[in-house]
């Protein structure tokens, strides 16, 4: 249990063997290589969705503010990926079907949207060139409905001088296209066994790809198979074992479980001595009011304060006339409250207490949403 297997259809398959090689905690080598390459894109795969169960991401993704959807359903969400403060990478996920007439007739049968994810792709790309962002790669992403926009979207030049994609990564991907390249674009499809779209794959007329099949939950169960929020936290999990951005994504997000199909205990939160709280970056213009924001977050239940890496939950913290500072808690880039804390008469230590109150809330309000239990 728990290892990837072969998946078949119109697409060239690789094999990822039940037994492998090397397993951690019943996961061999290639599966565990594979949630390595994917999840973080599993995780914007989910994210574009735009609703309550949105993954806290790693602080060098910044989400760009998204554009309303059109009348035929069609969305997606862009993502910025930074080292330091270079752009490297953009990524585009297209969001998956949602339950209504409009994205399943125009967007699976009718296959209206695969034109504008393309236009969204060029449009995308220009803003890159004239941005200074023209060494960085540009990765599309997207769950079912929005996995067929992804690969469709490889298949096609995103510039008169004949640009294309970097590469795609997808996740239980419809079945939505039809071939036109044949070269050795990197594309890749990460699928749940059980998804019932399964079978509807191998009646495509798909591009090359290449098509994992995991087994993250046994039984047959195709609705539960086919969610991306499932398949996400088993690619996460799996990863932790090896990565430690993955290993810090399970802090950030701390509802992530061990996947159904794993028989062994082993969890790799076990690989860390680490606190448990969802990580923050702290920013704090006095020095000594960062000192006590800092020995606030040691002394949360739900923070921990992290340095030297970026994390998804940021709090700038900036003094004002008088005695009041301004506070303002980002996640995944997004402005998500700024308050205007007043410390008049109050020590550094009290002050940073209110601070801190306000990101536990948030935060707590957040996780709350995410995993009612």
């Amino acid at each position: 249990m728990g290892a990837a297997a072969l998946a078949g259809g119109c697409t060239t398959v690789t094999p990822i063997d039940r037994g492998g090689s090397d397993p951690v905690a019943g996961w061999n080598a290639d599966t565990r290589a594979l949630a390595q390459r994917s999840w973080l894109y599993a995780q914007l795969s989910s994210n574009a969705y735009l609703d309550y169960e949105s993954y806290t991401l790693p602080g060098d993704i910044v989400q760009r503010e998204p554009l309303p959807s059109d009348a035929v359903g069609y969305d997606f969400v862009v993502f910025d990926r930074y080292d330091g403060d270079t752009l490297v990478e953009t990524i585009i996920a297209y969001r998956g079907t949602e339950p209504n007439a409009a994205d399943w007739v125009l967007g699976n049968i009718v296959g209206l949207q695969n034109d504008r994810g393309l236009t969204s792709a060029r449009q995308v790309f220009v803003q890159m060139q004239e941005g200074g962002g023209e060494g960085a790669m540009l990765t599309v992403t997207g769950h079912s409905l929005g996995g067929g926009i992804a690969h469709h979207v490889t298949d096609h030049p995103i510039s008169d001088a004949g640009d294309y994609v970097t590469r795609s990564l997808v996740f239980n991907n419809a079945p939505r296209f039809t071939g036109f390249r044949d070269d050795a674009f990197d594309r890749t499809a990460v699928t749940e066994r059980g998804d019932w779209l399964a079978s509807l794959r191998t009646l495509g007329n798909a591009p090359p790809d290449v098509t994992f099949s995991l087994e993250c939950q046994p039984g047959f169960d195709p609705r539960r198979d086919h969610s991306i929020r499932n398949l996400a936290d088993c690619l996460t999990w799996i990863a932790a074992f090896d990565d430690p951005e993955a290993r810090l994504s399970l802090r950030a997000n701390p509802g992530v479980d061990r996947p159904e199909a794993q028989g062994d205990a082993r969890s790799p939160r076990e690989l860390d001595d680490a606190p448990v709280g969802v990580p923050v970056s702290a920013y704090v213009e006095d020095a000594g009011l960062a000192r006590a924001v800092d020995a606030a977050l040691r002394q949360s239940d739900v923070l921990e304060p992290i340095y030297g890496i970026r994390a998804g939950y940021r709090v700038d913290v900036s003094s004002l006339l008088g005695a009041k500072v301004e506070v303002v808690w980002w996640r995944n880039g997004v402005r998500q409250m700024v308050a205007l804390v007043d410390c008049l008469g109050l020590t550094d230590t009290a002050c940073a207490e209110r601070v801190v109150d306000l990101g536990e809330a948030l935060v707590q309000a957040q996780l709350d949403a995410v995993y009612p239990d």
